[in-house]
Order: C-alpha cells, then structure tokens, then sequence
C-alpha cells in the first residue's frame, strides 16, 4: 500500500444533537488511538463532508490530539458551492467516486459488496 486509505464521513442530513446523543468523549478517544500507530495501514486523508454547525470546535478539538502530520490530512468540504472539487480531484485519480461525492463513476454499492465479500 503505497498510497493508504481515504476515508469519507459524510454527515449530510445529521444533526449536531444526534451527534451529541450518540457520541462520547470516550468513543472519540478510541478513534484518535486507533489512528495513533494501532492500525495497520497508512492513512492518506479523512474527509468529513457537511459536517453540521457546531461540530467544527469539537473537530478542532481532536485534531489538537493528533501529531501535526495526521492533522494535515484530516480535511473538511461541503456540498455548497462546488465544495467536493477539492474531494474528487484528491481522490478520483485513484478510486472511482459517485456523483454525490463529485465524481462521475457509477459505484453498484450491492454489487461492490459482494465482491469484496467473495475475495
């Protein structure tokens, strides 16, 4: 893996006291350590797309937990104003991404699964 992973949080339609509801100090902890050097594969980028008002301090929050090299791959879009260029000319290179993420590909979600189930 050369590359590593991207990964997409996309929070279209989710409140920010959903978020709150469900979501603990603890569980964010648990993903910062994950991130820390106990998962086995290079992280490329995070992508949080739409993340509802109020949420940017608590992201602020724990990107302040990170080194400064994983920091900068933590970026944030949104879907206004031609925000997902910056997504899929990031990653449409290497992945094809569906038009909801401001790609062109058609992804068979059914299809993608089972495949990769299969393998």
């Amino acid at each position: 893996q050369h590359r590593g992973i991207a990964v997409v949080v996309d929070f279209r339609d989710v409140r920010f006291s959903q978020l709150t509801s469900s979501l603990t100090l603890a569980d964010i902890r648990r993903g910062v350590s994950l991130w820390k050097g106990a998962f086995p594969c290079r992280l490329r980028r995070i992508w949080l797309l739409d993340i509802p008002q109020g949420m940017h301090y608590l992201v602020a929050g724990v990107l302040q937990l990170l080194s400064a090299k994983l920091r900068q791959r933590v970026c944030m879009a949104t879907r206004k104003g031609g925000g997902l260029q910056r997504l899929a000319s990031d990653l449409a290179p290497h992945v094809p991404l569906p038009a909801c993420l401001g790609g062109s590909g058609e992804v068979l979600w059914d299809r993608a699964i089972s495949s990769y189930l299969a393998s």
